[in-house]
């Protein structure tokens, strides 16, 4: 069965590639499971491997266009857009701090309407561009 990441990747590539509606993943999913379940995280691992390749198929630039969000969600570290508990705490996975990406992806949205997600990988080079310009004057 998937773990976490695996299934956050899966997740994005149905995204990307405007398979994100309940309707329409849980019809993948059960097409590559053989009706046996409509849940990501209830895939056999072949099963699973054989959906996201196919996914990666559909999405030929998936990894330059991950590359450019994962650029995004750096900046937004370097900015100190991290994800705080109700007492302001930061919250940290693996000793490190985890990005807002509520704020990350508000950002997004005031920038072309989407979620860091939502960009296909034509649309991206322009949202990381306008937020190196946030940045920029930020600093």
């Amino acid at each position: 069965m998937p773990n976490a990441d695996q299934i956050k990747k899966a997740r994005t590539l149905l995204a990307i590639t405007g398979n994100s509606d309940t309707e329409q993943k849980e019809s993948i999913v059960r097409g590559f499971t053989g009706g046996r379940t409509v849940s990501i995280s209830n895939m056999a691992d072949d099963e699973f491997t054989a959906f996201v390749r196919h996914l990666e198929t559909l999405v030929p630039n998936a990894e330059a266009a991950n590359k450019m969000r994962r650029k995004i969600i750096s900046m937004a570290h370097d900015l100190g857009w991290h994800k705080r508990d109700a007492k302001g705490n930061l919250i940290l996975r693996d000793g490190k701090p985890v990005a807002d990406m509520v704020r990350i992806d508000a950002w997004c949205i005031n920038q072309g309407g989407k979620k860091l997600n939502g960009y296909t990988y034509e649309e991206l080079p322009n949202i990381v561009t306008g937020f190196e310009k946030m940045q920029k004057s930020y600093f």
